[in-house]
């Protein structure tokens, strides 16, 4: 409603900005900009997806917590939604991503079913070396210093950029950009996350995984169908034989 609006309408005004702070002021990053991003931490996520591919939007909405010393993910998405395919769903998810395994797991709350499914993607803990400085936002008090780098995947390009928090190096922002050149290079956005309320810190025992999950068959097909647009949007750079 008003509020996916309004999200977009700011988010797209922000890409903006931060598209500009890209093109003009790439450069070393100043000495009060360098840090290492926590090993653990957590956040309430924001998450807009679109797959032109499938034609649809995905928005998750929830709690994100990240261990990087043990290379594990929670995601809790309260409210899901997603208008793949041209079919509006919605969903109630807690997916645990182990990538010292390569597995992930998805439980779905209203069914109280889980499944589980290959994962060979990497967790990226810092910054890459190839990331470069792109200028530094004010939200209120609190400068957030943006960084972006490439990544070629499948015979395309793609556009990362990250803000960090200053201080704490908390992640703030996330975006995926697809880039073509034809004559001249364009850019369209593939995803953004935001992190609200970050702290260095994440609960106990919430990366444990349910014994329901640990047998759980891989690949039902009715919920893969249902939960398809869900690992789109946890993980957009799958390989084909994933999918």
């Amino acid at each position: 409603g008003s509020f996916i609006l309004s999200t977009m309408k700011t988010f797209v005004f922000v890409f903006a900005l931060v598209g500009l702070f890209v093109v003009v002021s790439a450069q070393t990053p100043p000495v009060h900009a360098i840090c290492e991003m926590p090993s653990r931490w957590s956040a309430t996520l924001s998450q807009i997806l679109l797959i032109e591919s499938l034609g649809g939007v995905v928005d998750n909405f929830g709690e994100i917590y990240v261990d990087t010393t043990n290379q594990q993910v929670r995601v809790d998405i309260a409210n899901g939604k997603s208008t793949v395919g041209g079919t509006t769903t919605t969903y109630e998810v807690t997916v645990w991503q182990d990538y010292k395994n390569q597995i992930e797991y998805v439980w779905d709350h209203s069914t109280n079913t889980c499944t589980s499914m290959p994962f060979n993607i990497p967790l990226l803990t810092q910054l890459p070396s190839n990331a470069q400085y792109g200028g530094a936002l004010l939200l209120g008090s609190q400068p957030v210093h943006e960084y972006f780098w490439p990544e070629h995947y499948q015979g395309n390009t793609y556009l990362f950029e990250t803000g960090l928090m200053s201080g704490t190096c908390l992640p703030f922002n996330v975006e995926i950009f697809s880039t073509k050149n034809n004559g001249t290079t364009t850019e369209s956005l593939v995803m953004s996350e935001s992190f609200l309320n970050a702290v260095p810190s994440i609960p106990p025992f919430l990366m444990e995984v349910p014994s329901e999950c640990m047998s759980s068959l891989r690949h039902p097909k009715p919920i893969e169908r249902r939960m398809q647009s869900l690992r789109h949007a946890l993980a957009p750079f799958r390989t084909e034989e994933e999918e």
